[in-house]
């Protein structure tokens, strides 16, 4: 019972540093873009003036949000690596999952919040094309 628990173990921490190396991926994408955004100009889109600065910021706070999961992520399949090399293996198996729930929480957190600001933009959106358009 044991070996499988730390087979099960091992093999989520090889997902977890897979999904980080992902998030890495992503955050430096949207850190590039978002200098790439402020570099540039101003543009015109269907005649209004479009500032690339307050997107670019949105990258950057997007980017910011991801560094908590990549961190997580990384010390849960550091510590599922340390399973099998630990004397202690119910430490090294609790660390796993104090870093992993830290994860599933943060990640929970900020879903919400998300979710919140999407539906509280809707409406704000709406207005604002209203406003735009008359």
């Amino acid at each position: 019972m044991v070996e499988e628990i730390k087979s099960h173990v091992v093999s989520i921490g090889k997902w977890n540093r897979f999904f980080a190396i992902l998030f890495i991926i992503c955050a430096a994408i949207m850190f590039f873009s978002s200098l790439m955004m402020l570099v540039g100009g101003t543009y015109y889109y269907n005649g209004m003036e479009i500032n690339p600065a307050v997107i670019a910021v949105v990258y950057l706070v997007m980017a910011g949000c991801d560094v908590p999961i990549i961190v997580y992520l990384l010390r849960a399949a550091h510590a599922a690596d340390d399973v099998l090399v630990i004397e202690n293996e119910v430490q090294a198996v609790a660390d796993f999952l104090t870093y992993s729930k830290k994860y599933w929480k943060y990640s929970g957190i900020l879903s919400i919040v998300v979710l919140a600001l999407t539906i509280l933009a809707l409406p704000v959106s709406i207005v604002v094309s209203a406003i735009a358009l008359a």
